[in-house]
């Protein structure tokens, strides 16, 4: 069974423009745009390309946009980075997911630091590749990532203050971190065997 051709657009020769050009990411969990009287729905994160507080284009066409967006930037981590992080807090699991209607692990590390003006890979083994690697748990800082697997890696959070971390496990939630791995609040037992730890920003 296909996508029905009106819910999806190949973008090809917009790809580098929509990432590049004056992007705006939509800072609404769910909106409503119009062209003329058509409707459009987008999500937390997604791309408003050349947007002047009201329009936006997508080739060649104008929408309209009156909802909260603002401009990924990195200068402000620090303002952004708490409320970037608990827009998705309980979305729920979903493999492949990239919304706070549902996530996976490395969609959401993905898309916290694409509101900081910084592209990752979509996989948790290939977002590792990049960074400065951290030895220590202690040593960690708010925002670096942080890697779990046996044999290779499967898993991937953002650590908080106080060995505190923020994954999508289930839910994105909030749990408990050592050298050991991640300890489940809930259940008590640890959920995922720490690899490594990288700093990105």
């Amino acid at each position: 069974m296909g996508l029905d051709k009106s819910y999806h657009k190949i973008v090809d020769k917009d790809y580098k423009l929509i990432k590049s050009k004056n992007a705006f990411l939509c800072y609404e969990t769910f909106y409503t745009i119009s062209k003329g009287s058509d409707h459009f729905n987008v999500l937390f994160g997604s791309v408003l390309r050349d947007f002047d507080g009201m329009n936006y284009y997508f080739d060649k066409e104008k929408y309209i946009f009156h909802g909260q967006a603002i401009e990924p930037n990195l200068d402000n981590f620090q303002k952004l980075f708490d409320k970037i992080t608990l827009k998705y807090i309980n979305a729920p699991y979903l493999w492949g997911g990239r919304t706070p209607f549902g996530i996976d692990c490395s969609g959401f590390t993905q898309m916290v630091y694409k509101f900081l003006n910084i592209a990752l890979p979509r996989d948790a083994y290939q977002q590792v590749e990049h960074g400065k690697i951290i030895n220590f748990v202690e040593e960690a800082r708010k925002g670096d990532l942080a890697f779990f697997g046996d044999t290779k890696i499967t898993h991937v959070g953002i650590i908080l203050d106080k060995n505190k971390i923020i994954h999508a496990s289930g839910k994105v939630r909030i749990d408990a971190m050592d050298n050991f791995g991640i300890f489940n609040v809930d259940t008590q037992k640890y959920s995922h065997h720490l690899k490594t730890i990288k700093r990105i920003i």
